[in-house]
């Protein structure tokens, strides 16, 4: 008799323990189904699930030829294509904005690009004769290939000289900036100048700076200064093939 008693008692715990483990496990699934519910309530996806894969922006395939004003393909050309706004920056973000492709042999290239409106512009990097080439603005929306070609004609550069106006001493490092057309020291004020620089350097430890290649018909401005010692100047008039002296006057007050 106290054998089946125990007997019993045993097998009654053990339903009391299954039961208990039950309770438990739907408590807790009862919990995880809160905690779904809130994070979609939420708008939170939960931490076991992969966000969702980015939508690839829409591109239109860019491709045309590059030649020089004599009809000869220019291999090697740098296509440059990059969002309108950032048409102030040309020369800073050359490496870090925009879509880049590279001519073959026969100046062809092709690239492909995000839909939008953008500015178009081809080069040859470290040439002193062919001159950059800017389509400005394109608007960049339709499936079918966009044909962009480009002739890059022949330039001229543009070489000179940063001293000092009291010793005639050169300056290294003064920075130097070449514009299209004359600008005066108003225009800058007025930000009329923005938009209108072509390049952007310092000059070498003998002062001498070689700007271009530019178009040899055109006029145009540098302005040279170099921050916290000399005052800003500018010189208009600028004609490729001249070589040009500038003389900065020592800093006496506040940089222009």
């Amino acid at each position: 008799m106290t054998q089946r008693r125990v007997s019993f008692a045993c097998v009654s715990l053990l339903f009391v323990g299954i039961g208990a483990l039950t309770a438990l496990r739907t408590c807790g699934e009862n919990r995880d189904k809160g905690r779904e519910k809130d994070d979609s309530a939420l708008g939170l996806s939960s931490p076991l699930e992969p966000p969702p894969p980015a939508t690839p922006p829409e591109t239109v395939q860019v491709l045309g030829v590059v030649t020089d004003s004599n009809g000869e393909p220019v291999e090697g050309a740098i296509v440059w294509i990059f969002p309108a706004h950032y048409r102030y920056a040309l020369n800073r973000f050359f490496a870090s904005r925009g879509v880049h492709g590279k001519t073959d042999r026969t100046g062809a290239y092709s690239v492909p690009v995000p839909k939008g409106v953008h500015n178009v512009r081809a080069l040859k990097r470290a040439s002193q004769t062919l001159v950059p080439q800017e389509i400005s603005p394109v608007r960049m929306g339709a499936r079918a290939p966009l044909v962009q070609n480009f002739v890059l004609e022949i330039g001229r550069m543009v070489e000179g000289k940063v001293v000092a106006s009291d010793t005639h001493e050169p300056i290294p490092a003064a920075g130097v900036r070449l514009f299209r057309g004359d600008l005066t020291k108003e225009d800058f004020a007025a930000g009329r100048h923005r938009g209108r620089q072509i390049v952007e350097l310092e000059a070498n430890g003998s002062g001498k700076f070689l700007l271009g290649p530019v178009r040899p018909d055109q006029s145009y401005s540098i302005r040279a200064a170099m921050a916290g010692q000399f005052e800003a100047k500018i010189v208009v008039g600028v004609v490729p093939g001249d070589e040009v002296s500038i003389e900065l006057e020592p800093n006496s007050g506040p940089v222009q």
